[in-house]
């Protein structure tokens, strides 16, 4: 599920907040062995997730950690920030809860959208 708050984000300022450092290599190590056989570990993937810009974005736009905050409580496995920002995606294994979260974004004026693997 996607959710965007309506805030603009831009990607030089986004930039300018990071500074980049090296991560632990081992999750991802985890994560690339999982698709050996061809299927996403989901709760290796999970594991990976992460968004340095998120921490800027959410200080300067509290509505983007709401709409996170909100997902999470919704019952999504993981959600984040996509990119530089704002878009904050959920990560349901219940397709119902999601459809729910969707809808009640969607009712307090949230451009929200809900996506389904093909």
């Amino acid at each position: 599920m996607l959710a965007y708050p309506g805030v603009a984000v831009s990607t030089a300022w986004a930039y300018s907040q990071v500074r980049p450092d090296l991560t632990h290599p081992s999750p991802y190590l985890n994560f690339i062995g999982s698709l050996s056989g061809g299927r996403i570990a989901g709760k290796a993937l999970i594991r990976v997730l992460e968004n340095d810009f998120q921490g800027p974005v959410e200080r300067s736009n509290p509505i983007v950690a709401q709409l996170r905050s909100h997902l999470s409580l919704a019952g999504a496995q993981a959600c984040s920030m996509s990119g530089s920002g704002s878009t904050v995606y959920g990560i349901f294994d219940d397709r119902n809860a999601a459809q729910r979260a969707h809808q009640d974004l969607r009712a307090k004026g949230c451009r929200s959208f809900f996506c389904r693997p093909a």
